[in-house]
């Protein structure tokens, strides 16, 4: 091969690197975008409700049912502290 061709191979192969890399940002970028949506506002945990920050304060019914499932209400003789 001639330094030309040996140029061009690289000048193409370079930028076939960087479409690829620019197309799996911009799929990456579209996944966060659809996952927020499905998600809503304030909630950044996708299956796992328990494990999020917002978990005791949440207000969705996922949230509600996970509270009222792992967090069932104290017995009426036991004494609190």
């Amino acid at each position: 091969m001639t330094g030309r061709q040996q140029e061009k191979r690289r000048e193409f192969l370079i930028s076939g690197v960087r479409y690829l890399a620019f197309g799996g940002l911009g799929l990456f970028g579209a996944g966060q975008v659809m996952k927020g949506r499905r998600l809503g506002t304030n909630c950044i945990k996708l299956e796992i409700c328990r494990d999020c920050i917002e978990y005791s304060g949440c207000s969705k019914p996922k949230a509600e049912d996970a509270r009222t499932k792992y967090n069932p209400p104290e017995r009426a003789g036991k004494q609190g502290k």
